[in-house]
């Protein structure tokens, strides 16, 4: 579930320039409950596995996003220097 919640904080902190790093806990959070979701419910024979692993992709999909914006704004950047 913490997968879903990025782009909401993304969308409500980056209207304050470099606020929206602070959703990088969100990214954080998504990653390690995914992994923590898919080991409880393999170990146990729970069910759940496959919200788990849509929480960890999500995570891993919003730090490469995340990732590509920088960059993206580095190059904008530099390209507008000069």
């Amino acid at each position: 579930m913490a997968g879903l919640f990025v782009p909401l904080t993304w969308a409500l902190l980056s209207v304050v320039p470099f606020i929206g790093l602070l959703s990088l806990g969100s990214v954080v959070m998504a990653i390690v409950f995914g992994i923590i979701g898919m080991r409880r419910t393999r170990r146990e024979g729970r069910r759940g596995y496959g919200l788990a692993l849509a929480g960890l992709i999500m995570g891993l999909v919003w730090t490469l996003v995340g990732i590509l914006g920088i960059v993206l704004i580095i190059l904008l950047i530099l390209a507008w220097q000069g």
